[in-house]
């Protein structure tokens, strides 16, 4: 079983590698050290909640994803929350009206 600080590590690599963001973008968002975060995913120090609630938010993630260990990362609900959280990053980024074609086209494919 891994220890908390591993799981952390894990998720923040996770997190930050699938919305492709540099270290240096996350540390910046959550006014922390690009060394500081570094230290963070390779389990060098453990951080303080009020840190992890920066980078969550720099991360476009809720805390609880962060520490929430109730299932291994890989499994289908993580799998499943990390694409949806990618999706919604991406459709931040785009006009109302490209956001709207995009939702019907979603309709239509889970209607069929």
């Amino acid at each position: 079983m891994a220890t908390f600080e591993r799981r952390i590590a894990s998720r923040l690599v996770h997190f930050r590698s699938e919305r492709e963001l540099s270290q240096e973008t996350v540390a910046a968002r959550a006014d922390i050290s690009t060394g500081y975060l570094s230290s963070l995913e390779r389990c060098r120090q453990i951080p303080r909640i009020n840190v992890l609630n920066r980078i969550a938010k720099a991360l476009n993630v809720e805390l609880r994803d962060l520490v929430d260990f109730s299932d291994e990362p890989g499994k289908k609900d993580d799998t499943l929350r990390a694409e949806i959280a990618l999706i919604v990053s991406r459709l931040d980024k785009c006009d109302a009206a490209t956001v709207r074609r995009i939702r019907k086209s979603i309709e239509a494919l889970i209607e069929k």
